[in-house]
């Protein structure tokens, strides 16, 4: 955040007790005093001895460096300024007449030049050091207005002082209307300082003289010790007066229901609603005083929030945090290092003890809400809202001092995750509390990357530490990679999850006929086995908790350390294990069949399930901080990675299952076989596939049936359609355009091809279509001997394209007119 002023020096001022940080700012103010040339210091004043000058810099230097010192006061400190401007003026004046008697002498010259009148004696040029002396002449009047602007500052800090000294007697008088006057005045007084200050600050102070920027540092801290004696005032008075209304009510902070139990000798406070309403409203003016001081501390932040209203970019307000602070006091010391209630294993004692203390005493200080509407800001702040960030702050503030720490020493995993638990379950109960309306749905918990529930969290809080991070990731890794591992072998983690198999129906309830899910795996989208479910729901939890960090580097460095590293786990294992099944060499038998359908399925069902709009793809919403592509790029590459794995594996299925065919049809592709397409022998049977290919189509329908069983509709419709492209290829290289063929053998290669199709009719409803080249080969060998010799001439003589218009007319659309001749070359008839 960019300094609101320059008054903002020595910016946090700590509240004692309190333990409240407040930003007023930058914490210094750099000064350059570089280039300050001998010729750049003062001119001693006129009858002043040059060591009696000399003394009188040195005695003002220290003066201003020293503001205990008794020389440090206004009136020394205006002399001081009324002698550098003393001379800084005679040196301005002396560099001006030297460049006018320059200027005068030159033109004298070009005149008597002109008019040709001789050799006129005239004074020397321009001396050689022209641009020197208009540059020196510039830092003169830099310095001068430098030293204007620090004489108002002084008398601006001086007229601040004064009110605050009149502030501090009627604060110890009790006088309320002499005090709340005087803190207008002194608010006015503290804009016009912060203003000056901001000048004197944007000045260049190259060419300054050093006891100009000295004189201004000191200044400028005076300035500051003004605003935060200020501070200091108003805090006081306000607390004495919240005292003095019972406030803060008698509370117990221990945990348990006993201990929840009021004293019977406390009084009983009744709110604020029900004290003097005189007294209500004098504390109202004091708080509306301190939010007008505030807002001129930290005046574009005010701005920038109002703008924004959200709590992530309003600031803090110090009057409510003040009404807070003697509960978060009381806080910080119940849970103390060192203490009985300061134990690792149960930081759910801190945070049920703040949301009691919220729940309680939030609500009671809705009437201060006044002093709010003084100054328009009741539609961006609420006082019970902002007391609930304060409790929420101190218990930050336990976390980050002793808390977290010991945590990231001891090094526990169990420790880490039921603390990030407890963590979460307290930022979901405080979220209602601080007027936030937590996500219910994934779509809706990361549809940003920062949203409000979620920015200052207490896991956001972790990301600020690395030490503190990596005990956190590292414990959230171990703890998934051993669920993942303990899921994995169990005998039940293969098979089919209850979702694929859909809702099982109630004895009397008819469900619609959309409703019910098909309990066949080929005719389901997904059929993915339990394992997968519980690792998509491993990931997904954390997930949720990735979600809490608003910063898009944590959640990018959360993702590659935890998710990324579970499911590249997962895909290692389910590579080996698919690798352990191609090694028997029987990818599609009834005992590896359902194995690898089940890790195949597995694949396809995560590469969905995490680039799917509600996945945890959307609930981790990442910024690719290096390349800028967007949401998800981690878990991304990972969807990517089980997408090939299925596809790999896929294609593996479906050569094995030509593999297995060809295998099974090496008799039916022999020459010695082909030769029986060229008899016209009686020993055939029509419509009977030939008997040296029943075993391999029966074999191939066998494997489809067993990988039916086990793959999804998507998984098996690639197989089996990439398995009949390759038994087509094989079928129509082999026998197609090697057999010759009677009239007879055309017919009876045209029952066995369509013997194959059959196969694949249970799949599909048009089976031919996907073995269109040996189909389209059955139709030309089976033409009328003329049609034929006629198709043939004409392929023969025209051009490929009129070619492929007549084979279009005959239904041959696939084959190209050189496939198509080499067929019709093989009839005998």
């Amino acid at each position: 955040m960019q300094p609101e002023s320059t008054m903002q020096l020595h910016s946090n001022h700590q509240y004692p007790g309190s333990g409240m940080t407040y930003e007023n700012g930058d914490s210094s103010i750099v000064r350059q005093h570089a280039d300050v040339a001998a010729s750049h210091t003062m001119a001693p004043a006129a009858n002043t001895a040059p060591e009696h000058q000399q003394d009188s810099a040195a005695g003002s230097a220290v003066a201003a460096n020293d503001i205990s010192s008794p020389a440090f006061n206004a009136a020394a400190r205006l002399r001081d300024l009324n002698n550098e401007i003393a001379a800084l003026q005679a040196k301005e004046a002396e560099v001006r007449n030297a460049i006018a008697h320059q200027s005068a002498l030159e033109k004298d010259r070009l005149r008597q030049s002109l008019t040709n009148q001789g050799d006129a004696v005239v004074g020397p040029g321009l001396p050689q050091d022209a641009p020197g002396l208009a540059g020196e002449l510039n830092a003169i009047e830099g310095a001068k207005t430098y030293a204007h602007s620090l004489q108002e500052l002084v008398a601006i800090t001086k007229h601040l002082e004064k009110l605050l000294r009149a502030c501090e007697r009627a604060a110890a008088a009790n006088d309320l209307q002499a005090f709340l006057s005087g803190v207008a005045e002194a608010v006015a007084a503290h804009s016009a300082a912060a203003e000056k200050c901001e000048s004197v600050a944007q000045l260049p102070s190259a060419g300054v003289p050093l006891q100009l920027c000295e004189l201004a540092d000191g200044s400028l801290a005076r300035a500051a010790g003004a605003q935060d004696k200020l501070v200091t005032c108003l805090r006081g008075v306000l607390r004495q007066r919240l005292a003095a209304v019972g406030w803060p009510p008698p509370v117990t902070l221990g945990s348990g229901a006993a201990n929840g139990s009021r004293n019977d000798n406390q009084e009983q406070w009744n709110g604020f609603q029900q004290t003097d309403p005189q007294a209500l409203d004098d504390l109202n003016k004091i708080a509306a005083a301190f939010i007008a001081l505030q807002r001129s501390v930290q005046r574009s932040s005010f701005e920038a929030g109002v703008q924004v209203s959200s709590e992530g970019e309003t600031p803090e307000l110090w009057a409510v945090e003040e009404v807070a602070a003697p509960i978060t006091e009381r806080l910080r010391a119940h849970f103390a290092a060192g203490r009985p209630t300061d134990r690792a294993d149960r930081p759910e004692w801190l945070f049920e003890t703040a949301l009691r203390l919220v729940r309680q005493l939030a609500p009671a200080t809705a009437p201060l809400q006044a002093a709010l509407e003084v100054h328009g800001l009741g539609q961006v702040y609420h006082v019970p809202l902002e007391f609930a960030r304060a409790i929420r702050n101190a218990v930050k503030g336990i976390l980050r001092e002793h808390v977290y720490p010991r945590l990231a020493k001891l090094a526990n995993t169990a420790l880490w995750l039921h603390a990030v638990e407890e963590a979460v379950s307290f930022e979901r109960s405080l979220a209602p509390l601080r007027g936030l309306t937590m996500p219910v749905t994934s779509p809706e918990l990361m549809e940003s990357t920062a949203e409000p529930w979620n920015q200052g969290s207490c896991l956001e809080l972790l990301a600020t530490q690395p030490a503190w991070s990596t005990g956190w990731w590292t414990a959230e890794r171990e703890e998934a990679l051993r669920q993942l591992d303990e899921l994995m072998d169990a005998p039940e983690a293969w098979q089919t999850a209850p979702s694929a198999l859909g809702p099982t129906a109630e004895p009397d309830l008819d469900l619609m006929e959309d409703e019910p899910r098909s309990t066949e795996a080929w005719r389901s989208e997904f059929w993915p086995p339990g394992i997968a479910e519980s690792a998509l729901a491993i990931v997904t939890d954390l997930a949720r908790k990735c979600a809490w960090l608003a910063d898009p580097t944590a959640r990018r460095q959360f993702a590659i350390a935890v998710p990324q590293e579970v499911l590249r786990k997962l895909l290692q294992r389910l590579t080996r294990l698919a690798k352990t099944a191609e090694d028997f060499r029987a990818l599609t038998s009834p005992g590896w069949a359902p194995r690898i359908g089940a890790y195949t399925c597995a694949a396809h069902w995560l590469a969905h399930s995490l680039q799917e709009a509600a996945g945890p793809l959307l609930l981790l919403d990442l910024e690719d901080c290096s390349d800028g592509h967007g949401r998800g790029s981690v878990l991304a590459a990972k969807a990517e990675a089980f997408s090939s794995f299925k596809q790999k594996w896929t294609l593996k299925l479906a050569k094995a299952l030509a593999n297995s065919f060809n295998d099974a049809t090496s008799a039916y592709r022999k020459r010695t076989n082909l030769e029986h397409f060229s008899s016209s022998g009686s020993d055939r049977r029509d419509g009977e596939v030939s008997l040296r290919l029943r075993p391999a189509l029966e074999s191939l329908s066998e494997s489809l049936q067993n990988l039916s069983a086990s793959l999804d509709a998507v998984v098996f419709s690639d197989t089996w359609r990439a398995a009949a492209i390759a038994i087509t290829r094989t079928m129509f290289n082999d026998v197609a355009t090697e057999a010759r063929f009677s009239a007879e053998g055309a017919v009876q290669f045209q029952t066995d091809v369509s013997g194959l199709i059959a196969v694949f009719q249970p799949y599909t409803p048009r089976p031919a279509a996907h073995l269109r080249e040996l189909a389209e080969a059955c139709t030309l060998l089976t033409l009328e001997p003329d049609q034929a010799a006629s198709v043939a001439a004409n392929l023969a003589a025209m051009a490929p394209q009129d070619g492929a218009a007549q084979l279009k007319a005959l239904g041959v659309a696939r084959l190209t007119p050189d496939q198509a001749l080499c067929v019709l070359s093989q009839r005998l008839f």
